[in-house]
């Protein structure tokens, strides 16, 4: 069992491809969904654009592990324009499965649109995930769920919650994108935590990141390199391996240092290499 390396897709040159490769990492997160072919200018993913975007990648020897796709505001809110967009949606999981990418983030507000109650918000993102989930099983593509980021206690995806939606989806193609950090930081066990949705098979995809401090204990936090926050990121990575997890770790949220220069490279760099040898620890 060989967890793989990702990172988020920077500027997509081929400067920042070759520095994936050349670091270790295995694969691109596209964190944002505007850049995935097709989106800007017709509000779905294009098959040609996206397989062109794999081909650039392959060359590299990387591969697209997960994406993000646009939120739908509208049907969110119960506006004109709502169906319309979650069509889109669903023309993009029919692509993306064609082309063999295997997880999208699943598109639904962190936080709540303005004018929503919590409740309405949960309902209609509720209706959202229902209504994507049967395409995404058609073309074999997994929904990953982050969530709430600050882990507010009130959000409906909020980390206190997470049962909620699982049980309102009960699909094998829909579960979590397990962010380590939010999940410390809204004050999980996160051992615990990962041994309860991991044995159920809901873990899809991992935000595998340190933070000092929790909201329930020190009422702030802060996000930190691997190495310098108060999570045993070997424990967590064991933790993860204990339960079957074979997906992929992202270190996800960069540390700034003043001599960073575009992309995160300093820190992308030293979380790769941090990553790698825990891995190489644990499996040994």
């Amino acid at each position: 069992m060989v967890m793989k390396i990702v990172l988020r897709e920077g500027d997509l040159s081929d400067d920042y491809l070759r520095f994936v490769r050349k670091i270790g990492a295995h694969g691109i997160d596209v964190h944002s969904s505007y850049n995935l072919p097709g989106i800007s200018e017709h509000g779905y993913v294009e098959q040609k654009g996206l397989q062109k975007l794999k081909d650039r990648l392959r060359s590299e020897g990387l591969r697209i592990f997960r994406v993000s796709l646009p939120t739908p505001c509208r049907f969110l809110k119960g506006q004109p324009g709502g169906e319309e967009e979650v069509q889109a949606l669903c023309r993009s999981i029919e692509c993306l499965g064609r082309a063999s990418i295997p997880i999208v983030a699943t598109p639904v507000h962190m936080t709540r649109p303005s004018g929503l109650p919590p409740e309405e918000h949960w309902s209609r993102a509720v209706e959202l995930c229902k209504a994507i989930t049967p395409i995404a099983e058609d073309w074999g593509v997994k929904l990953a769920l982050h969530p709430t980021d600050p882990p507010v206690a009130e959000g409906p995806f909020s980390p206190m919650r997470w049962q909620r939606i699982l049980d309102a989806v009960p699909s094998k193609n829909f579960g979590l994108l397990y962010c380590v950090g939010t999940r410390y930081e809204a004050g999980m066990d996160v051992y615990e935590d990962i041994r309860y949705f991991g044995k159920r098979g809901k873990i899809f995809h991992v935000h595998f990141r340190n933070v000092r401090g929790s909201l329930p204990r020190t009422g702030s936090y802060e996000e930190v390199p691997l190495d310098d926050g108060e999570m045993d990121m070997f424990k967590v990575l064991k933790t993860l391996w204990e339960v079957g997890y074979d997906g992929a770790l992202n270190p996800d949220h960069p540390t700034m240092y003043p001599e960073e220069g575009p992309n995160w490279k300093i820190d992308w760099a030293y979380s790769v290499g941090y990553i790698k040898a825990l891995l190489a620890v644990l499996n040994r």
